[in-house]
């Protein structure tokens, strides 16, 4: 299930890629809707994790909104740090084959790794267990948080700060015929209803856009003369990045930096990802241009390079990220349109997710389920397991000496969902403290499923052991089929 759901998945983002390819090239339009549209929106996995815990918190209560944020935490954060490493030296050969488009999508589909976290796409037994001894891993926690709020915090008042710099002393274009070429070419590309300031700054080298939301979004220019020609293609350049929403793209960025703020190859690859949206949009603006206007657009990028902090996007960046571009604008090579690759990258993630799982909060079983102390107040029942054969063995089970085996245990708990159908072996007990509470307990090789019973909705708490159940001694207590 879990393959057939991340192969349709993977299947959509494919035909999103190829889809939208034709309909830039102009071999398929709808002309109800804009021409340039978001591959991902790059807004989908923050707003997911920010709406998660306070959502928790009302409906299923604190404990488990603290397990589950932490579990699904956990996941993003290493699937988007092996990921993005993965990616990384592979961009180069990326590059070469497959479409500019392809490579920033392929950044960007991250994105939906929330719906990775599925009960539909459990796992049989995770592949690696992380143990993180003792309550250590709430220091850690603590540690990371500090750091992502830091980098996130940090990230969003430089953005804030620039915006309100490059819109300090902006006006509204005064020239009439550049006015009107901005609404021609939001015309052209079906966004007649889009309304979009065009403003005129003197802080700026480079035309920019800049604003999250539609209705805070301002197309900024700089104080120079430019040709009918040079306002063609900026225009162009800017109405495609508004229309695939890069500005939250950039933004995702920022929030996978802050996510994992101490992987030096995050930093490295998020710069990678920026580049590539840029060199997407190249992409697509030159589609079917001929050798002079790619000159031309090599040489207003030269003209005009300057600074695109915070989520903003611009028609050129720093000099030092020009030289593959210009590359790429002057000497464009046939690639594919990279829908196989996206489709191929997704389905992975959603194959290898929850591979990994951490055990935390190292516990004696005895303060999980024997809080009285008191063995001999527990009343444990033998409801199924793999040696009995029939209903009459189970009262020939040593029940004293599988509630005294248990109570010796030591749990850590478990992140992530998994079915422990791959399991050699699994028995199950009710283990009862007489008007106090009653549990149900799966036993699995190196994990226990607990099922506090009465509590509405039922929800199981996964425990990891790292020593294993010691099914030989069990063998002796529980009767043979």
């Amino acid at each position: 299930m879990r393959f057939v759901i991340g192969a349709i998945v993977g299947l959509t983002m494919a035909w999103i890629v190829y889809s939208r390819a034709n309909t830039e090239h102009g071999h398929t339009f709808d002309e109800r809707g804009p021409k340039y549209q978001p591959y991902v929106a790059g807004y989908v996995l923050p707003y997911f994790l920010a709406l998660l815990y306070p959502v928790g918190m009302i409906f299923v209560g604190q404990d488990f909104t603290n397990h589950l944020f932490l579990s699904i935490c956990f996941s993003v954060f290493l699937h988007i740090s092996v990921y993005y490493a993965i990616l990384l030296p592979l961009l180069p050969f990326l590059r070469r084959h497959i479409s500019a488009r392809a490579c920033a999508m392929l950044w960007i589909i991250p994105n939906y790794l929330y719906l990775l976290h599925q009960t539909s796409l459990e796992l049989p037994l995770p592949g690696l267990v992380i143990t993180v001894p003792g309550k250590l891993v709430w220091a850690l926690i603590g540690i990371w948080l500090a750091g992502f709020l830091g980098v996130l915090v940090w990230k969003t008042a430089g953005h804030l700060h620039f915006r309100r710099q490059l819109l300090k002393n902006a006006e509204i274009c005064a020239d009439l015929q550049t006015r009107q070429q901005w609404k021609l070419a939001l015309a052209q590309a079906q966004c007649k209803d889009i309304d979009i300031p065009l403003t005129v700054s003197p802080h700026i080298t480079t035309p920019v856009t800049v604003g999250l939301f539609r209705r805070t979004t301002v197309v900024v220019l700089p104080q120079k003369q430019y040709s009918r020609e040079e306002l063609e293609l900026i225009f162009h350049h800017e109405i495609v990045h508004i229309g695939r929403m890069d500005a939250w793209n950039k933004f995702f960025f920022v929030f996978c930096t802050a996510m994992c703020w101490f992987n030096p190859l995050m930093w490295a690859a998020t710069a990678r990802g920026s580049e590539d949206l840029e060199l997407s949009c190249d992409e697509t603006v030159l589609l079917n241009a001929d050798e002079d206007t790619r000159k031309q657009y090599a040489g207003l990028l030269l003209n005009t390079a300057g600074d695109g902090r915070g989520f903003t996007t611009c028609l050129s960046n720093s000099a030092k990220a020009l030289r593959y571009r210009l590359k790429s604008i002057v000497s464009p090579r046939e690639r594919s349109t990279g829908a196989t690759a996206v489709g191929i990258a997704f389905c992975l993630l959603a194959v290898t997710n929850g591979f990994v799982a951490m055990a935390y909060d190292e516990t004696p079983i005895s303060e999980v389920l024997f809080q009285s102390g008191d063995l001999s107040s527990y009343v444990l029942t033998v409801l199924d397991s793999d040696r009995i054969s029939s209903e009459d063995d189970l009262d020939l089970a040593d029940t004293e000496g599988i509630t005294e085996y248990l109570s010796g245990l030591t749990l850590y708990r478990l992140t992530g969902q998994y079915t422990f159908s791959a399991s050699s072996r699994s028995a199950l007990f009710k283990l009862h403290l007489p008007g106090v509470k009653t549990y149900q307990i799966y036993v699995y090789d190196n994990a226990i499923e607990v099922y506090p019973l009465g509590q509405d909705p039922l929800r199981p708490i996964l425990y990891y052991i790292p020593e294993g159940i010691d099914w030989d001694h069990l063998d002796t207590l529980i009767p043979a089929a």
